[in-house]
């Protein structure tokens, strides 16, 4: 009995692995302006029926400005829109990654630290697989304006890892306490 109770236990901490809740994010634009790009970690907040919160994120930005690490700004009113801090974009940092686009039409929003003044990066969705990416400063002035495609892949949280890793242990433990037992 205490066998099948420590293997169900193992099964359960290696199912626990499907509930993926962070995504690798990749933007890939062209424009007048030049080539975009950007790579970012999201972490999300299941909403259920396919939309997820993103509530936070890290990533790397390169455009015709230059190179820059670039975070998520936070949705205060998440999940409904909310305006970046010069009126310029309306965002809502919904993710839909089982449908097409996986973005709607009001999208992501980055923050790009840039002096004097920080920028915006607004990625959103603007039909099935096409996206638009702009970037925005404290003038309103609009100085990459691209379009393109995303790429989005669920990855796994560390718990979830870590959750695996016992599993995978106690079923170690599990056959090599079998393997020492003399056959009944």
């Amino acid at each position: 009995m205490k066998s099948l109770l420590r293997f169900a236990l193992c099964l359960l901490a290696l199912s626990c692995v499907a509930g993926a809740t962070s995504f690798s994010f990749t933007y890939n634009g062209t424009g007048d302006s030049g080539p975009d790009w950007v790579n970012a970690t999201l972490f999300t907040t299941n909403n259920g029926g396919g939309m997820y919160t993103v509530t936070s994120g890290t990533g790397h930005y390169s455009g015709p400005s230059g190179s820059y690490f670039i975070t998520l700004f936070p949705n205060p009113n998440a999940p409904n829109p909310a305006y970046e801090p010069y009126g310029s974009f309306i965002y809502d940092n919904l993710l839909f990654p089982g449908s097409a686009p996986v973005l709607n039409s009001n999208g992501l929003m980055f923050l790009i630290p840039s002096d004097p003044a920080p920028q915006y990066l607004n990625i959103w969705g603007t039909g099935p697989e096409s996206y638009a990416a702009y970037t925005s400063d404290a003038t309103q002035h609009y100085p990459t304006e691209t379009t393109g495609t995303i790429t989005l892949t669920p990855s796994p949280e560390p718990m979830s890892l870590a959750l695996m890793g016992v599993g995978l242990v106690g079923l170690g433990l599990l056959r090599r306490k079998r393997v020492r037992q003399p056959l009944r």
